[in-house]
């Protein structure tokens, strides 16, 4: 049965939209069904009739579709919808290291903010997305200011983003994201930069199951610190500072501040804890009651933290060893042989019980010990290929295919450049201008490095590495697909 032209599996689909502007479709109709054409990627099926007399009308505006993702290819850079959050994460695996990406929350609407070149449109969707990113992560605290609950929850939300403005997770957007983007685009030179985007924002509350309308902000109000009022400061500290000490210690929020300012008496301390007094306070300095109630808890904390320690580390040790179990009784080898004959990359489970810790909370240090199962799943450590003879290409491991003939100009290339030896040193060959292309991927490179699986796990050997596109290839992956499939002759010819 021959391939139908245009028609592709739809991770496959995506990797060939970042570097062709062909049109094309998702064979497998769903819920997540895309096309695209030239710069744009779609939700559903639209059909090449309707792309060009869309292109034809004039009509930059996408009213009647839904667009996952508009790109510039010759510029590098992609804006990503998040309104789909499945396409979105497809999309954002499958776009190289070399691409800039941006993010908006809202529908991509205008066919041509990334087919000019200029990043003006772009990054105002972008600098609107960390906004309410920004908003959304720090929910919390506005909760907070409108409520009558003082507990300030360090797991849901980071304290020092928004009160002292330190260096935050990279996975939130915080006043440096902000920071770097006036920085590096100097978008202050945009009248948009000082406006308030003032829509409704409404996001569940895990404390109230209340919705909350968002305030008037600004990335301009975010890089310059002015999100909240000197008192409104004041306020999330003493709760934050309450929340972190005393929560689940039985010590109220207002007993806990009446502390402040008294003098420090051995009975005033037993009132909050009778095993207070048993602790050695020789070595800290207690100006006052609310000076020895945090040094009390604090020696708490540390007993607590070193106990909790010691039973994940235990729990560790049982889950590693599970793992050396489970990898004794399945061949990781025997799982890629099996794909590589056809069958779906999916293995069978495999089960191994082990004594775990089970977290409760890591504020609190508690958990309890358990019956746990470590499982064996599919998931290969490195990009594997194999032989598509049906349709005479190679296909891999990631759903990428490229066609044979490829493949063979690949290896011969990499033998002409590396002449097959292996340096002591580390070594680089980099190709990204010299337009080499796999199938519709850009070659982008060939590194002799320690290998290190798609995880990052790191391997106690060096190998050639060749990239292409979002793949990292290495060399004895590729030898065993050339010997399983007996191409030997066929790629040295």
């Amino acid at each position: 049965m021959a391939r139908v032209k245009k028609a592709y599996k739809r991770t496959e689909l995506v990797h060939r939209f970042i570097h062709t502007p062909d049109y094309m479709y998702d064979k497998d109709r769903g819920n997540y069904e895309v096309s695209c054409y030239k710069n744009v990627l779609v939700k559903g099926h639209v059909g090449l009739k309707g792309f060009t007399n869309w292109e034809a009308s004039g009509d930059a505006k996408i009213s009647w579709i839904d667009a996952v993702a508009l790109i510039n290819r010759e510029h590098k850079y992609i804006i990503i919808s998040t309104e789909y959050q499945p396409n979105c994460l497809e999309v954002r695996s499958a776009v190289p290291s070399d691409y800039k990406v941006f993010f908006s929350n809202r529908k991509l609407s205008d066919w041509h903010i990334t087919s000019t070149g200029e990043l003006e449109e772009v990054l105002k969707l972008h600098t609107e997305y960390c906004v309410d990113e920004y908003y959304r992560h720090n929910l919390v605290f506005f909760e907070n200011l409108i409520s009558n609950n003082n507990k300030l929850d360090w797991n849901r939300a980071n304290f020092t983003d928004i009160i002292i403005c330190g260096i935050g997770s990279r996975r939130r957007i915080n006043k440096h994201t902000i920071t770097y983007l006036r920085n590096t685009y100097k978008i202050q030179k945009y009248s948009w930069y000082k406006e308030d985007y003032n829509t409704d924002y409404k996001q569940w509350s895990y404390k109230h199951s209340s919705y909350i309308t968002r305030p008037k902000l600004s990335a301009d109000k975010v890089y310059r610190d002015k999100v909240f009022t000197a008192s409104e400061k004041l306020k999330l500290y003493k709760q934050y500072q309450w929340t972190s000490k005393c929560y689940g210690e039985g010590i109220s929020y207002n007993k806990y501040w009446e502390a402040d300012g008294k003098p420090f008496s051995v009975e005033a301390l037993k009132k909050f804890n009778k095993d207070f007094v048993n602790y050695d306070l020789s070595e800290y300095p207690n100006k006052t009651l609310l000076d020895a109630l945090n040094n009390c808890l604090s020696i708490k904390k540390a007993r607590d933290t070193a106990a909790f320690n010691h039973n994940c580390e235990l729990s560790k040790q049982n889950y590693e060893k599970a793992l050396i179990e489970l990898k004794s009784r399945l061949n990781n080898k025997d799982l890629i042989l099996n794909w590589m004959n056809g069958a779906n990359s999916k293995a069978p489970i495999i089960e191994v019980n082990y004594w775990g810790f089970t977290v409760k909370s890591y504020y609190k240090k508690t958990g309890k010990w358990e019956n746990k199962t470590a499982r064996s799943y599919s998931s290969f450590d490195t990009v594997q290929l194999r032989i598509n003879r049906i349709h005479k290409c190679v296909e891999t491991s990631k759903n990428a295919v490229v066609p044979l003939t490829d493949a063979i100009s690949l290896y011969r290339l990499y033998v002409k450049l590396t002449k097959n030896e292996y340096p002591k040193e580390d070594t680089t060959i980099r190709l990204e201008d010299r337009n080499f292309k796999v199938g519709i991927y850009n070659l982008r490179g060939m590194y002799y490095k320690t290998k290190v699986t798609d995880e990052g796990r790191v391997l106690d050997y060096k190998e050639w590495c060749i990239v292409v596109g979002c793949h990292h290839i290495w060399m004895d992956d590729f030898r065993t697909f050339m010997n399983h499939f007996k191409l030997n002759n066929l790629f040295e010819r």
